[in-house]
């Protein structure tokens, strides 16, 4: 009860810091607003039998005003065959699923609201069956077939060093996931994550170098104590002509539960600019059991506003 109350305490801090941020004055320098869209196709096991095929498609939207910046994120997920649930620190198991642990992660039947098989439709799905010493019922489905809205993520960041000279940046930013997507659909954990992150980025001849490292609190589901999990991320941007730019990124944290690993992937792509429109086609792949084998990740942004 105390964790939780404190738990509250601290998102409504961070809330009203987010909030201070936008709302404070900014220097006369050049002020973007940006919009788009990311669709994310992603696909693994997740440390069980069975093959989960997941869709993220946030539309975001990004403002940069002078050392200040912003983004919100608005997503549609729809996953098919899902034996997890998605985070802010990445995936949380379904109880029953994992093959080495199935007593750990998420309880469906109290995502379901005490109905058997609410979330996921009676019976079992995919071929999945319950493992020995699992804490789901026969009677539940160990996977879920849903879509809908994700949870709405929130960033404001400032850049406390901005050195055009020198190119370099270092960015504090703050973010918050509210839980706006259907626990008992599957689609998230009901709770509210938030965190803060630190960036050095450096440009290096024609492109740029970035490293970041921070710290999440993970908005525990009911059933399940998660740990709250540290943060870190690396990559870079080459310009090879003056529309295409060659992009290699690397990011995972600690793991959410002891049973379960740490999600890390690593992918490379390219970006493709065209008047005030970009495109970037990003392949990944999942370097440990809690990350997807492999994904796929396509963003389409314009400039809406530049002054």
């Amino acid at each position: 009860m105390g964790r939780q109350s404190s738990r509250s305490r601290l998102i409504i801090s961070v809330a009203v810091a987010l909030i201070a941020l936008a709302a404070a004055p900014v220097a006369a320098q050049q002020t973007s607003v940006t919009a788009g869209v990311n669709v994310r196709f992603l696909s693994g096991t997740f440390g069980s039998d069975q093959t989960t095929d997941l869709l993220y498609a946030p539309a975001v939207l990004r403002l940069e005003s002078g050392r200040f910046e912003a983004a919100a994120y608005f997503p549609y997920l729809a996953i098919d065959n899902g034996t997890v649930a998605p985070s802010q620190g990445g995936f949380v198991p379904m109880r029953g699923t994992l093959t080495n642990a199935p007593s750990a992660g998420m309880s469906m039947s109290s995502n379901a609201s005490g109905t058997t098989g609410g979330m996921m439709g009676g019976g079992p799905v995919g071929g999945v069956n319950v493992p020995v010493g699992s804490s789901a019922s026969p009677a539940t489905s160990l996977v879920t077939n849903q879509s809908g809205l994700g949870d709405i993520v929130a960033s404001a960041g400032y850049r406390i060093v901005d050195d055009a000279i020198a190119g370099v940046q270092v960015v504090l930013n703050g973010r918050i996931k509210v839980p706006t997507a259907s626990a008992t659909r599957g689609l998230g954990t009901g709770k509210a994550d938030i965190g803060a992150t630190g960036t050095i980025r450096k440009q290096v001849g024609g492109g740029w170098f970035y490293a970041e490292a921070g710290y999440l609190f993970i908005g525990d589901p009911d059933d399940v104590d998660l740990r709250n999990a540290a943060l870190w991320g690396f990559g870079g941007v080459r310009r090879l002509t003056d529309r295409v730019s060659l992009l290699l990124s690397a990011y995972g944290n600690t793991a959410l539960l002891a049973e379960f690993a740490a999600p890390i992937e690593a992918g490379a792509g390219v970006s493709i600019r065209a008047g005030r429109t970009t495109l970037t086609i990003v392949p990944t792949v999942g370097l440990s059991d809690a990350s997807p084998r492999y994904a796929v990740n396509v963003g389409l942004s314009t400039d809406v506003f530049r002054r």
